[in-house]
């Protein structure tokens, strides 16, 4: 069996997850569309699908141990992760860049506190991830939202729209790729056109994805620390 014919084969299982207290379902649930269907959770990352088979055998083995304590990386785990995003996205990194952190939202909680400070503003290309409110808000600073434009059932970033937007007190761009959560994968001219807008110098940190489609790759772009 090919590799794609045993992919087909696990997303053509269905998986039923109302009654694991999966926070996708909790979140909508008794909520209906204005069409009056029941809303389709969209906005988190979590497929109801089964997971790899490598991922649940590795799960097993730790589980069989027994002894579920604080681990470390492995210790090839850093060149590991260059050489993905070497082969994956064309990017060449250290592993000496590479710090550990609980998840992205975490990460992006300790990149705002490095950035900015307190009542700076942060602009937010909306619809957004609704957790980036929360995550602004908790570290003090102020989300100044900047509304994509909808046109033809794809969602397009105006440039103009970004710059009026921009305020004093800017030092922030949140850039999620893919778009969570209209599912809009950049360009590289749409990300090439972002980073020339925002001004040097630039600390980069960031929100991204592994996502691709016809006539996309994945570029590392991440979100940017700017003074105006």
């Amino acid at each position: 069996m090919s590799l794609e014919q045993n992919a087909q084969r696990y997303f053509d299982i269905p998986i039923d997850r109302k009654s694991t207290r999966a926070t996708k379902w909790l979140e909508v649930e008794g909520l209906v569309s204005s069409v009056g269907e029941p809303v389709i959770p969209l906005w988190i990352a979590d497929m109801d699908f089964n997971s790899p088979p490598v991922v649940l055998n590795a799960l097993r083995e730790t589980l069989e141990h027994g002894a579920l304590g604080y681990s470390e990386w492995p210790e090839d785990f850093p060149a590991v992760f260059r050489d993905w995003q070497a082969s994956r996205h064309h990017w060449q990194i250290s592993p000496q860049w590479l710090l550990s952190c609980q998840s992205v939202i975490t990460a992006l909680d300790v990149i705002i506190r490095t950035c900015t400070q307190p009542d700076d503003d942060i602009l937010v290309l909306t619809p957004g991830f609704g957790t980036f409110n929360r995550v602004i808000d908790h570290t003090g600073r102020r989300q100044i939202n900047v509304p994509l434009v909808e046109l033809q059932n794809h969602y397009h970033l105006d440039l103009k729209r970004l710059e009026a937007q921009v305020t004093p007190r800017s030092r922030m761009l949140i850039l999620c790729n893919p778009h969570n959560p209209v599912g809009k994968v950049w360009s590289r001219e749409e990300l090439i056109q972002i980073a020339q807008f925002l001004p040097a110098p630039r600390v980069t940190a960031g929100v991204r994805r592994r996502a691709s489609g016809p006539g996309y790759w994945r570029y590392p772009l991440y979100a940017d620390c700017f003074a105006r």
